[in-house]
């Protein structure tokens, strides 16, 4: 029986990637964890990091409980009951070159199949200048009760994550 924290995959973004997906995910842990930095292809200062769970994409199988997000000085709180895995943001191409957002997701007791899963997300991403970072804190209700197998992480529309960008999957007891 592994305890601690285990590495079960990592790497890097090597060219232009649409997904990355984590396949067959071990069974034997109880606590799921994702760490990514990367940026994505879209013209724009924030591109949505969209999770898709056990291959499933319908919006409804996911339920966002709310989120918060904190830009300079100021921070929204919403709790917006929205059905949608686009729930964090990720650096687009329009913010300053070479500059990754940092996005780290925690799935508790993924491998269970009693309860439907949770999912505790949070996101920094520079602005258009590079100097000024918006955090953002999220709560995300997957519907369904079945042990995580799979998880995709995409931009969620027609862009990609661009080369240079690393990833780390882990889990615990």
């Amino acid at each position: 029986m592994a305890t601690g924290f285990n590495v079960l995959a990592k790497g890097t973004f090597a060219g232009n990637q649409a997904s990355i997906t984590f396949s067959n995910i071990d069974q034997s842990y109880s606590h799921l964890q994702f760490e990514v930095s990367v940026r994505g292809s879209q013209n724009q200062s924030r591109v949505y990091f969209h999770m898709n769970i056990n291959g499933v994409n319908t919006g409804s199988k996911y339920m966002m409980l709310g989120w918060q997000q904190e830009s300079g000085s100021a921070s929204t709180l919403v709790n917006d009951g929205v059905s949608d895995p686009n729930w964090l943001s990720i650096c687009g191409d329009s913010v300053q070159a070479n500059q990754l957002g940092s996005v780290e997701i925690l799935i508790p007791n993924y491998s269970g199949t009693v309860l439907n899963k949770g999912a505790f997300g949070r996101a920094s991403v520079a602005d258009s200048t590079g100097n000024n970072t918006t955090k953002r804190y999220a709560d995300l209700v997957y519907e369904d009760n079945a042990a995580v197998t799979s998880v995709l992480f995409s931009t969620g529309g027609t862009g990609y994550f661009m080369n240079g960008g690393s990833y780390i999957m882990g889990a615990w007891k």
